[in-house]
C-alpha cells in the first residue's frame, strides 16, 4: 500500500517591481534543507542562488527569475518564509542608547518594499553628462562574488546598477563597455558626483519593516528599519 499524499495549500502574491501576481505553495522539508545548508556556508552567493531555486520551485516555474530584482527575490522569499514555517519570527535588536540586545517578534506578513516613487533615475553629473540607473537584477548580484572587499562590493553594485552614461551627444549601453572602462569612468567621478550614484543605490527599493520598541534595560525608545534576508530567515 502506497503512503499517503500531502495536499499542499496555494497562496498568491504579487511581484513589486511589476505588480504581477503569482502563485505559490510553501517550501518543503527537502527545499529547506537546502536553504539551511546554504545558509550554514555563509556564502551570499550561495544563498541568492538557493533562493532562486526555492521561488523557481515553490511558484511553479511561471516566474521568469532571471528578470526579478533582488527587492523581488527578498519579498517573495519572505512570503514564502511566513506560509513556510510561520508568520511570525525573533530578531535580536541592540538598544541605540544602552546596547543591551533585545528580542523583538515581528510579523513577516507586515514585510513590505518600499516603492520609491520619487526615486529619479536620471542623475546628471555635470553639464551634459551623466548616467541612468536600473534595479541590479539577481544575477547581476550574483556575478559581484563573495569573497570581496565592502569597496569592490560597492563597486560591482555601481556597476550592476548603471544603465547608460550618456553625453549631450551619445548614449553608452553599460553593458557593452568593458568592466575596465565602467571602473575608469567611476574612478574619474568627483566625490559629490560619486555621492549622488551611492545616494541612488541607499534608496532602491527594498523588503523591509519598521520596528519600533522600548528597551528593557533602560527604557529607551528604539525606531528601527530592518532590511536583508539575514533578518528574515
Amino acid at each position: 500500500m502506497a503512503l499517503p499524499k500531502l495536499n499542499t495549500p496555494k497562496y498568491y502574491t504579487t511581484v513589486p517591481s511589476t505588480g504581477t501576481e503569482v502563485e505559490f505553495r510553501p517550501y518543503q522539508v527537502r527545499e529547506e534543507k537546502m536553504l539551511m545548508i546554504a545558509s550554514e556556508s555563509q556564502d551570499e552567493r550561495q544563498v541568492v542562488g538557493a533562493m532562486k531555486d526555492l521561488i523557481d520551485a515553490c511558484t511553479f516555474g511561471v516566474v521568469d527569475i532571471t528578470k526579478l530584482t533582488m527587492f523581488d527575490l527578498e519579498y517573495l522569499f519572505v512570503k514564502l518564509r511566513s506560509k513556510s514555517v510561520g508568520e511570525s519570527t525573533t530578531i535580536g535588536m541592540k538598544c541605540t542608547s544602552c546596547e543591551h540586545k533585545n528580542e523583538i517578534k515581528f510579523s513577516l506578513e507586515d514585510v513590505h518594499v518600499n516603492m520609491n516613487e520619487d526615486l529619479n533615475p536620471t542623475i546628471e553629473l555635470s553639464d551634459g553628462v551623466g548616467v541612468t540607473m536600473k534595479y541590479p537584477g539577481i544575477n547581476d548580484v550574483m556575478d559581484i562574488g563573495g569573497d570581496l572587499s565592502d569597496v569592490d562590493k560597492m563597486m560591482g553594485m555601481i556597476r550592476a546598477s548603471l544603465d547608460t552614461i550618456y553625453t549631450s551627444e551619445e548614449v553608452f549601453n553599460v553593458r557593452e563597455q568593458s568592466t575596465k572602462e565602467v571602473d575608469e569612468f567611476v574612478d574619474s567621478l568627483t566625490s559629490k558626483q560619486f555621492g549622488k550614484i551611492r545616494e541612488y543605490l541607499e534608496e532602491m527599493p527594498s523588503a523591509q519593516i519598521n520596528l519600533d520598541f522600548e528597551c528593557v534595560e533602560c527604557g529607551e525608545k528604539n525606531e528601527h528599519v530592518v532590511k536583508g534576508t539575514a533578518n528574515f530567515f
